[in-house]
C-alpha cells in the first residue's frame, strides 16, 4: 500500500529534471539557499553527501574501466588459446587487425621497392655527374698546366 502511494510523487520528482530542466535548476537552487538560511547544518550533511556520491561515482567508473580492460585481455587471451588448440583463424573471423597489417605489410612491401628503384636512379645520375665533373676537372688542370709551363718558357 504504501509503494501505490509513494512510487508516483517520487517518480515526479525524479523525472522532474528530465522533462523540465530549468524549472527544475530554479526550484533546486531555491530550496538550496532556503536550506542555506535556515537549516545550515542539514545543507552541511548534503554537501558531503553530494562530495561522497561524487567520489563514488568516480570510483565505479574506475572499477567498470578497469574490468572492462581485464576482460578484454581475458577474452584475448582465451580466442588466441583456441586459435592455437583448433587451428582455426578466429582472430581473423573476428577482424582483429590481421587483415590490416597484412594490408599495410603488401603496401609497406611496395614502398621499399619503389625506394629501391628510386635509389638506383639517383646513383646512376650521380655517377654520370661525377664522371663529366670529372672530366671537366681534369680539362681545367691540363690547361693550368699548359699555361704555367708557357709562363716557365716565357721567363726563361
Amino acid at each position: 500500500m504504501f509503494l501505490r502511494f509513494a512510487l508516483p510523487p517520487t517518480l515526479l520528482l525524479l523525472s522532474f529534471d528530465h522533462f523540465l530542466p530549468k524549472t527544475y535548476h530554479n526550484l533546486s537552487s531555491y530550496l538550496g539557499s532556503l536550506e542555506d538560511k535556515y537549516l545550515p547544518v542539514v545543507a552541511e550533511k548534503h554537501d558531503t553527501a553530494k562530495a561522497h556520491t561524487a567520489m563514488t561515482w568516480g570510483r565505479i567508473r574506475d572499477a567498470t574501466e578497469d574490468g572492462r580492460a581485464t576482460l578484454g585481455s581475458g577474452v584475448e587471451n582465451a580466442v588466441h588459446r583456441a586459435q592455437d588448440a583448433t587451428g582455426l583463424k578466429f582472430t581473423e573471423a573476428l577482424g582483429w587487425g590481421k587483415g590490416v597489417s597484412d594490408k599495410a605489410l603488401v603496401a609497406a612491401k611496395e614502398i621499399v621497392e619503389q625506394a629501391k628503384e628510386v635509389e638506383q636512379k639517383v646513383e646512376h645520375v650521380v655517377e654520370e655527374r661525377l664522371a663529366e665533373v670529372t672530366h671537366q676537372v681534369e680539362e681545367q688542370v691540363e690547361k693550368v698546366e699548359e699555361k704555367k709551363d708557357t709562363e716557365i718558357k716565357r721567363l726563361v
